[in-house]
């Protein structure tokens, strides 16, 4: 008799184990799926703003034959992970960048936070290593961020990448330049 009601006891402890391990897993943070070019969940960016710069980075992936930068904005990072694991994940589950080149450009801001994150493909490294993108955070971020104008700081170290880029000796950003002067009629959206 005292057999059934230890494995009974045991059957429950094991019951638990699997229920709470499922119930960490579906806890974690979801990680977002992005459906535009910037998006802003935390409301530091004007409508106006906002706009220009949706437009501005899509016209960007076109310039540079699919560059594709992403400003993704919200109020914090979930803790479930190190904000590194975190923006790392925004990029790779929503695959930015061009297929098969990997030179998407993530800039991860969560506001409340106080706190940034680029994420860069290997394709875009040679144009944006990790000291220029210091350098740009330097010049444009931490200052515009410490003065609470998150919204001036996105739009100058846009402006800054956007320039090295569209300068750029990339393999694909020179051959899209140069099928352009040679196409008189070939305008880009």
């Amino acid at each position: 008799i005292y057999c059934c009601k230890y494995g009974s006891f045991m059957k429950k402890i094991i019951l638990f184990i699997v229920l709470l391990i499922l119930s960490i897993h579906f806890a974690a943070a979801q990680i977002p799926a992005i459906n535009s070019y910037a998006t802003d969940n935390a409301g530091i960016l004007s409508a106006a703003a906002k706009s220009q710069l949706e437009n501005d980075l899509r016209n960007l992936e076109k310039q540079t034959n699919g560059v594709q930068f992403i400003v993704y904005i919200e109020n914090e990072y979930p803790k479930d992970y190190s904000l590194e694991e975190y923006s790392l994940k925004i990029a790779e589950t929503n695959k930015i960048g061009k297929k098969g080149n990997d030179n998407g450009i993530l800039l991860y801001i969560p506001v409340k936070d106080k706190k940034y994150r680029w994420e860069v493909g290997y394709g875009a490294e040679s144009t944006l290593n990790s000291a220029l993108l210091g350098r740009i955070s330097r010049d444009y971020l931490v200052p515009n961020f410490r003065n609470g104008d998150y919204e001036k700081g996105v739009l100058q170290a846009f402006d800054a990448i956007k320039r090295l880029l569209l300068n750029s000796n990339d393999a694909d950003i020179a051959a899209l330049k140069n099928f352009i002067e040679n196409h008189e009629n070939y305008e880009v959206e």
